[in-house]
Parts: structure tokens; C-alpha cells; sequence
């Protein structure tokens, strides 16, 4: 009894501090990629000018949270539909006030709900709903509800973890839907009036499109191009984003992922990589917003970057998005590197000569100098930088289903270390304070014990 004692005071003692210092270092890197914007920058960001609208097109909504909303699920629908020409593409939300997606951009919306209802008189063709921080806290509230009003009279089409948010709103209750394969389980449970499907790309079910994870949902875009205009459309589209054959455009099928061992260094690096690459990411005119989303969700969403957007002012992407950095180039804080979603050409002389005199020692990686899809060479970038391990789970993440070639160092020991060092100091402290809490025990007994 008292060696099993024993060994539960010792298996504690490790646990603990692993689990303490864990949890502090996943907070912490959870809120250097998911910070909303300073507020001098909020009060300051003046509302977006109103794209043009043509009536002879439908109208794609891509909605924005009331927090932070995933990069991915917002840049890559809004990519895509404007990629066609068919549409007329906006960013709406509750108000014209400034957003943030993962890992810390910041967008401003074309539209407000009101303001778009006004605009079509009606509702929107497709309304697509990306996954969103605190779905659930009455901040987001307002999304909800127009979600519910929406659905009486548009198709409304979610990526990734966006189906949360339309569970949350009621309009998947007796429905099939699927969403990213690690919340699979958690959303079955909280969610049990859907009908939840794993191994599938997407699910179609009339009045609603739910994509699987990330990437995923351009397999979805392109399926629901392919059927609302044609296969011509989407793999014209396909071509232009140089995405590989749209394979699952007749059958979403595919092997379901699943965790597996090595899947552990992405917690590794959120609960133990406490030093984080500063790297900052430069914002200029007609950026691409794919090349966005791979800098973003690669780099931040595997917990190994903190990015921070700097540029001359707000811009426009490629397709018309408003974006705002939080830095000038002579203000950007001390990074290690410097990410450029584009080539050498697209980073402006002055700014260059700001990072020059000031950051001398931060290297400038231009991750989409030759043309390709824009997360292949985000991944190369990843394993080369940090290892192949965190690059193929940033692969898996994001669903991302075609081969790539990735090279980079093996697992990094410091890493998995770190923890192995905390719960042997943790069952080492418990070991000395047993041994001399029982000198002590020895030298004073309890008053009315006996000797043997």
C-alpha cells in the first residue's frame, strides 16, 4: 500500500508541473495568434469604400465574426468566387468595424447586414460562414441570428469548423454535415441533432454545403462552380490557383484522417515552444489572398510564428479585399524574419530600406516568387525552418491531400525535452520532500506514539 502510495505522489508530482507549464504556454500562444486589433488601430480604420455591384450577378457573402475568424475560411472562398468573374463577392458583418482573422490580419468588411439587404433586396445567393473564435458568446449573437434569417432564401455553405456556427444557429438540426476531422467528436456530442459524416471532402445536402477541414473547401467551392456553371468553370478556376486535378468533384470520398503518435509535436509547440519566430509580413497592393492564407495558417496556426502585418497603409488585395497592417515599415517591432507573400518585386524599396537600417539581421523569404499553389512552398518554407514533423501535421491540418515534396531536420529533442525536464524537477522535489518529511516524522514523533 504505501509503495503504491508512493508511486501516485511520484506520478503526480511529474504530471503536474508538465500540465501547468503546459497550459500557460498554450494560452499564450493561443493569444499571440489569435489577438484582436489594437484599438488605437480599430478607432482609427475608416470604413472600406464600397465595391461596385452588378446586378446581372449573383451575390457571394462571405461573413465575418464578431471576434477573430479563420484566415483560411475567409481568404480562400473569397478567392476563389472572385477568381470566376460570375460574382459579385463581398465581406459583411454585423458592422463596418475593423475584424481580425488567425493569427492576427485584420480586414475591413464591404458591408454591413443591413447594408447589404439594402444593396440586393434580397438575401445573398451563397453566404459562406468560416469557423469563428467564441461562436457561442453573445457577442456573436447578431451573426447568428441573420444566419437563421438567411437560411429561409440562399444557400449557406460553411468551411471547416464554420459548421459550428451553423449548428450553432439551428439550421444543420436534421441534417448530414461534416466539418474538420479532429472536432468531428466534440461537435457530435454538443450537436447530436446533426448528422454527422466523416470521410468526406464535403456534404451537400440541398440548402446547405459543409466542407471538411481547410483546404477542403476548395474541393467544395469548386464542386458547387462545377455545378451551379459547369466542370469548365472550376477547373478553369483550379488552373488559375495552380490547384492540383480536382479529383473529388463527382465523389467527396477520401480516407478519414485520424491522430496518430507523431501528430504530437503540434502540441508540443503550442504548449512548449515558448520562443516563438517574430516574423513580420509585408501588406501591399494586390496581394494575393491565398498567398495570405497559406503565410497565416501555416506559419501562425502551427504555433512556431508570431506574425506581425506591416505595410504603408490599408491596401487592397487582389480581389478587393480592405486590409490594414498594424505597422509601418520604420515601426515594425524586432523580428526575426520578414515573409513576403509575393516576389522580390512586390516589396516596396523604402520599406526595404527601413528593414535594412533597422533590422539588418531579419532575413526576407519571398515564399511565392514562382507561380504555384500558394501553400506549397508555405510548407517548404515551414520544414525547412522549423522540421519536417510540424510542416507534415501543418499538411494534415489542413487537409492537405496531394504529394509535396517537404525536406527539412527531424524531430527537435530541445522540444520534446522541455517537459521531460519539468516532471523529472517536479518528481525529484517530491522525492526530497518525502524523505525529509520523514526524518522529520522519525526525530519528533506524534505526541502518544509508542516506539516498536
Amino acid at each position: 500500500m504505501r509503495r503504491a502510495l508512493a508511486v501516485l505522489l511520484y506520478s503526480l508530482a511529474f504530471l503536474l508541473p508538465v500540465l501547468i507549464a503546459g497550459g500557460l504556454g498554450s494560452w499564450a500562444s493561443m493569444r499571440a495568434t489569435m489577438s484582436p486589433a489594437p484599438r488605437e488601430l480599430v478607432s482609427r480604420a475608416e470604413p472600406a469604400a464600397r465595391p461596385p455591384y452588378d446586378p446581372r450577378k449573383p451575390t457571394v457573402a462571405v461573413v465575418l465574426g464578431e471576434g477573430v475568424s479563420e484566415v483560411t475560411d475567409v481568404l480562400g472562398p473569397y478567392a476563389l468566387f472572385a477568381q470566376t468573374g460570375a460574382y459579385n463577392v463581398y465581406a459583411v458583418a454585423s458592422s463596418r468595424a475593423l475584424r481580425t482573422l488567425s493569427g492576427n490580419l485584420d480586414l475591413l468588411p464591404h458591408f454591413a447586414f443591413a447594408e447589404l439587404e439594402a444593396l440586393l433586396g434580397r438575401a445573398p445567393d451563397v453566404v459562406v460562414v468560416p469557423a469563428m473564435l467564441e461562436v457561442g458568446s453573445p457577442a456573436n449573437r447578431p451573426v447568428l441570428e441573420w444566419l437563421r434569417e438567411q437560411a429561409r432564401a440562399t444557400l449557406l455553405f460553411s468551411w471547416c469548423t464554420g459548421a459550428e456556427v451553423l449548428a450553432a444557429a439551428g439550421v444543420l438540426d436534421g441534417k448530414d454535415a461534416t466539418t474538420h476531422w479532429a472536432d468531428l467528436g466534440r461537435l457530435a456530442a454538443r450537436y447530436p441533432r446533426v448528422r454527422w459524416r466523416a470521410g468526406v471532402r464535403y456534404v451537400d445536402a440541398g440548402t446547405v454545403l459543409t466542407s471538411a477541414g481547410l483546404l477542403s473547401g476548395i474541393d467544395a467551392t469548386l464542386y458547387l462552380l462545377a455545378k451551379r456553371h459547369g466542370p469548365a468553370m472550376a477547373q478553369a478556376v483550379a488552373r488559375r490557383i495552380h490547384y492540383p486535378t480536382p479529383e473529388f468533384l463527382r465523389d467527396p470520398r477520401m480516407q478519414p484522417f485520424t491522430f496518430r503518435p507523431p501528430d504530437g509535436i503540434y502540441l508540443l509547440n503550442t504548449a512548449f515552444k515558448w520562443r516563438k519566430r517574430e516574423a513580420g509580413v509585408w501588406l501591399y497592393a494586390g496581394v494575393g489572398e491565398l498567398e495570405l492564407a497559406a503565410v497565416f495558417d501555416v506559419h501562425a496556426g502551427s504555433f512556431t510564428h508570431t506574425l506581425h502585418t506591416f505595410g504603408t497603409g490599408a491596401v487592397r488585395s487582389r480581389h478587393g479585399l480592405y486590409l490594414v497592417p498594424r505597422y509601418t515599415p520604420a515601426g515594425l517591432p524586432p523580428v526575426d524574419r520578414v515573409l513576403v507573400p509575393g516576389a522580390a518585386g512586390d516589396l516596396d524599396p523604402e520599406a526595404r530600406g527601413h528593414l535594412a537600417a533597422r533590422q539588418p539581421r531579419a532575413g526576407i523569404t519571398y515564399l511565392h516568387a514562382a507561380p504555384a499553389f500558394a501553400f506549397d512552398p508555405a510548407l517548404q518554407d515551414l520544414a525547412r525552418q522549423e522540421n519536417l514533423p510540424t510542416a507534415l501535421f501543418a499538411a494534415k491540418r489542413l487537409e492537405y491531400r496531394q504529394r509535396l515534396e517537404l525536406s527539412g531536420p527531424g524531430w527537435p529533442p530541445g522540444l520534446l525535452a522541455l517537459p521531460l525536464l519539468l516532471g523529472a524537477a517536479g518528481a525529484g522535489c517530491a522525492f526530497v520532500l518525502r524523505r525529509r518529511l520523514g526524518r522529520h516524522v522519525g526525530k519528533h514523533p506524534l505526541p502518544g506514539a509508542t516506539s516498536p
